[in-house]
């Protein structure tokens, strides 16, 4: 980035810091509630779900979490910057769980590996050592206890579902 970038970037990173840790902490919970609506009150259909949650959640792994890291490592501060990969990481894992949309699935996967792609940046430099490599594989196995989420459709299939008995009943 051009140094009027780099410098609106800091400016940015700085006046968001608050929802930056609250969504630090939350990417800490053991689990993501969301709440889903329909774009109408009265079509109660589950293919009317709204999802506009993801797009904020997305735009803050993207700005906050990867140029947020950048920043530290390109600064030295190699612990935060790994620390906001892991931050982003986690988040992905959140909207990968079981039942929830495909496409926030998607989302999930997409924001984990955003996660995973900068750690691998900050890994390659040559301040980082095998310590702090070993911590973050540690970390990395922590959020993924369970293994790499499968992809689950129960939702698309509760959708279609959903749309039959709308077509057939009154």
């Amino acid at each position: 980035l051009s140094t009027a970038k780099q410098s609106a970037m800091k400016k940015w990173i700085e006046a968001n810091e608050p929802a930056w840790k609250e969504f630090a902490t939350g990417s800490q919970k053991s689990y993501l509630w969301m709440e889903y609506h329909t774009g109408n009150d009265q079509d109660k259909v589950l293919i009317g779900v709204l999802l506009p949650n993801l797009s904020p959640l997305r735009g803050m792994a993207r700005l906050g979490g990867l140029w947020r890291s950048r920043i530290a490592a390109e600064q030295g501060r190699t612990a935060e910057a790994l620390e906001d990969c892991l931050t982003v990481v986690r988040v992905g894992k959140h909207l990968q769980r079981p039942a929830s949309t495909l496409i926030a699935q998607l989302v999930g996967i997409a924001i984990s590996n955003l996660g995973h792609a900068e750690l691998m940046e900050i890994a390659a430099l040559p301040q980082i050592s095998a310590g702090e490599l070993a911590d973050v594989q540690k970390q990395l196995q922590a959020v993924y206890a369970e293994g790499y989420p499968m992809m689950d459709l129960e939702f698309e299939r509760l959708t279609f579902l959903d749309a039959v008995q709308h077509c057939f009943t009154e």
